[in-house]
């Protein structure tokens, strides 16, 4: 049965499918219960179906993040196949490479370094994740360039860069 899953969800052929499914299964054995759990309930209930067994789907299966509302109420996610993808993300440890990527550490298994690019999205009041000293370095000198751009972006607003002509920039 799960060949017969991962050939739907795959367009590759037989000796590669053999090969990710090994893959998968031997580092992560709970990802085979998740791909068997969805085989079996995937079209015997419609989503229709699910709405009417439970009333609080919507909210029970969508949540909001500043301005980003994610709704999965309308697939077929249940809350058996919700709590298997937990287990599948708590056996691949998960938070733990979550933390690893914003804490600095070397993620980046080709160029064995750490994957910078979250400190983009910080801010000097941000205090998600302490930093190491190198890491902080890279933070102060992403701080200097994000104010460098606001400047530039202030002076263009306010016509104090002037293009080629002396014409405002618009």
């Amino acid at each position: 049965m799960l060949k017969k899953v991962m050939a739907g969800y795959m367009k590759v052929n037989h000796s590669k499918q053999d090969t990710v499914e090994n893959m998968i299964t031997q580092r992560l054995p709970s990802w085979l219960t998740v791909i068997e759990q969805q085989a079996s309930d995937q079209f015997s209930t419609t989503i229709n179906e699910l709405f009417q067994q439970d009333p609080n789907r919507a909210s029970a299966f969508s949540v909001r993040c500043g301005e980003v509302f994610l709704d999965f109420s309308k697939s077929h996610l249940t809350q058996d196949l919700l709590s298997l993808f937990t287990d599948v993300a708590s056996e691949a440890q998960l938070q733990n490479k979550i933390d690893a990527l914003f804490t600095g550490q070397k993620v980046n298994n080709t160029e064995a370094r750490a994957a910078l690019h979250t400190l983009l999205r910080t801010s000097k009041n941000s205090s998600l994740y302490s930093l190491p000293d190198p890491i902080k370095e890279y933070q102060e000198q992403i701080f200097q360039c994000h104010n460098q751009m606001k400047q530039i972006t202030d002076d263009i607003h306010q016509h104090h860069w002037l293009g080629y002509t002396g014409k405002p920039i618009t």
